[in-house]
């Protein structure tokens, strides 16, 4: 085979650019040996990561906030969902306190009459139990009769001026008479009135201790004013509560039935120990 020069030519010159592709390939491999060595740039490479972790941490936080602000929501709505149904739950126990209140009222008041006779013949009544109740070390004494029968008492002042009503609760141990209503110079004042008078009277003054009249049933319509404890066995009694009382004041009422300065205060002897006669047990 004969080989002309042009071709020997054409593989000189082949040689020759492969040997300069490879030279080329070789400092470019340098180059970047040279580059990444540098103290600068792996600085820059590290700058690079921290930046792209600290985007990570970023994101991740923020959807962190996302999740914690959804999950907030859920719970307020959660905890005003449960709100709105204890204020439904106790909107309906005040209501039906505030009627049980006027409908003992208007009970109470129709049986007025019947309570005012009751009290009227209590010295002539035989069939009730009939205490004397001394003050411990001291001469105060109060008259009580009971009808454990029909579960009403009538408590009198020392000063003979004040009568209580009371009804009564008894078991084999003890008698506890609770206050119905008193009967005073100026009026017989059943509970249910003297609750509402006491606002009135607050209103009147300023110091209202609630909002509405409604308000004020519904806290105070429970409320102990004044109540016997009285051991059948032994005659040691006491009156009871010990301490403030709210509506403890008989607030005597105009002609307009507005409320006028002038009161009487039930809480008189609270807390204080008697021996009753047990003579009449």
């Amino acid at each position: 085979m004969i080989i002309v020069n042009s071709e020997i030519t054409k593989a000189e010159n082949l040689i020759t650019c492969s040997e300069k592709v490879d030279n080329e390939v070789k400092q470019v491999s340098e180059f970047e040996k040279k580059d990444s060595n540098d103290p600068n740039n792996i600085i820059v490479g590290l700058i690079a990561k921290e930046f792209e972790k600290t985007a990570e941490q970023i994101e991740a936080e923020r959807l962190e906030k996302i999740k914690a602000k959804k999950c907030a929501k859920i719970e307020a709505e959660k905890a005003e969902k449960l709100a709105k149904i204890e204020a439904e739950r106790l909107a309906k126990i005040e209501e039906k306190k505030i009627k049980k209140f006027y409908e003992k009222k208007e009970k109470k008041a129709a049986e007025t009459q019947q309570n005012l006779n009751f009290i009227k013949k209590i010295f002539e009544n035989k069939n009730l139990i009939k205490l004397n109740c001394f003050e411990i070390n001291e001469n105060t004494h109060f008259k009580i009769f009971i009808d454990d029968k029909l579960k009403k008492a009538v408590e009198i002042y020392p000063s003979g001026k004040v009568t209580v009503l009371h009804t009564v609760r008894s078991n084999n141990d003890y008698f506890i008479l609770d206050f119905h209503s008193v009967k005073i110079s100026s009026g017989f004042y059943l509970k249910e009135e003297i609750i509402i008078n006491n606002f009135l009277s607050q209103k009147q003054r300023n110091v209202s201790l609630a909002p509405t009249l409604n308000a004020y049933i519904a806290e105070y319509a429970d409320e102990k004013i004044r109540f016997w404890i009285i051991n059948r066995h032994t005659g040691i009694s006491q009156i009871e509560p010990i301490g403030t009382v709210i509506n403890d004041k008989v607030i005597v009422m105009d002609d307009t039935n507005q409320p006028t300065k002038h009161y009487f205060s039930l809480e008189y002897k609270g807390g204080k120990k008697f021996n009753c006669s047990k003579k009449s047990f």
